[in-house]
């Protein structure tokens, strides 16, 4: 109902999918802490990409990449790439 305020769902990804990942999530020390799982990626105002708000290790910087439209996808890409494998550190 337009206006109501009250309790809300929204579901972004399917259930099926899980909230965390096989890579760095299977072996993360905060995993019993976490409530938002892999898919909760945020670029904040600095430039600084997180696939983990409880991880600050696993931030990327996507500044340096600025110069060239290519670069931030192609550096996000990489750097999710590396999380998802569990190869990041």
């Amino acid at each position: 109902m337009p206006g109501r305020r009250g309790d809300m769902a929204i579901e972004v990804i399917d259930a099926s999918l899980g909230r965390h990942y096989v890579g760095q999530c299977a072996t993360c020390p905060k995993r019993s802490q976490c409530i938002e799982g892999f898919w909760a990626l945020r670029l904040d105002s600095a430039g600084a990409l997180s696939p983990c708000l409880l991880r600050p290790d696993l931030r990327l910087n996507v500044t340096p990449y600025t110069g060239d439209p290519a670069a931030p996808p192609a550096a996000v890409s990489a750097h999710l790439d590396a999380f998802t494998e569990g190869t990041l550190s």
